[in-house]
């Protein structure tokens, strides 16, 4: 049965063999004609040719996926680590996909997943605190210091021994740059030459965001 949870904005379910699942970042627009969260990538998504499910989870706490968003307790790790789980358990092929906080949930999770997309991903939460843009810093020093250091533990060593491609797409903003240093070198970093931080705009804007998902279901 599918889950149900506060945290899954929408779905797309018929029942193929893989699943593409989104993770939502900041800037998520809170209501749609009052029916929920904006699912950030809806409109890609729909135009790829692939048959595939999807699922868009948003993290309404904007906590970096590390907050149960029922009980308000830090233990979302546990949280949204068994609610990927309920949904994939079905799936031959699991692609995540997120973009800033969005990207860093996949990487968190990479050893559920396939195939990861991450772009522009936060990694070390410290750096929100210390460099990051005024709300990022703000929710980042919301999470307990304890929490932050066990998340970046999890990540490097779920991405280490997962089995997944895991792809980092950035550009050359330079907090980004000093995010993708902590992470292990079985990743593949793609660098693009544009200076800000939201390059999920820039490539969906010129079709290579499609493309690489096509990929990674075809993978």
């Amino acid at each position: 049965m599918f889950p149900i949870s506060p945290s899954i904005a929408e779905t797309d379910i018929h029942h193929h063999d893989s699943v593409v699942i989104t993770f939502t970042g900041h800037d998520f627009r809170w209501f749609r004609d009052g029916l929920g969260p904006q699912p950030e990538f809806r409109g890609v998504l729909s135009k790829i040719n692939t048959r595939f499910d999807k699922v868009y989870i948003v993290d309404v706490c904007k906590t970096w996926y590390l907050r149960n968003p029922i009980t308000e307790r830090w233990n979302g790790y546990q949280y949204y680590r068994r609610l990927i789980k309920n949904i994939t358990a079905s799936y031959k092929k699991v692609v995540l996909l997120g973009v800033s906080m969005g990207g860093y949930a996949p990487l968190l999770h990479a050893d559920l997943a396939s195939y990861v997309i991450s772009i522009s991903p936060q990694v070390n939460l410290d750096l929100e605190v210390s460099h990051a843009p005024p709300l990022r810093k703000r929710h980042a020093s919301m999470i307990p210091k304890k929490i932050r250091s066990y998340a970046l533990q999890y990540l490097v060593e779920n991405v280490s021994s997962s089995n997944a491609i895991v792809d980092i797409h950035l550009g050359q903003n330079s907090l980004d740059q000093a995010h993708i240093k902590y992470l292990p070198d079985n990743v593949r970093v793609m660098q693009y030459q544009v200076q800000k931080h939201a390059i999920g705009k820039h490539m969906r804007d010129t079709g290579k965001l499609a493309l690489l998902i096509e990929k990674a279901l075809k993978a």
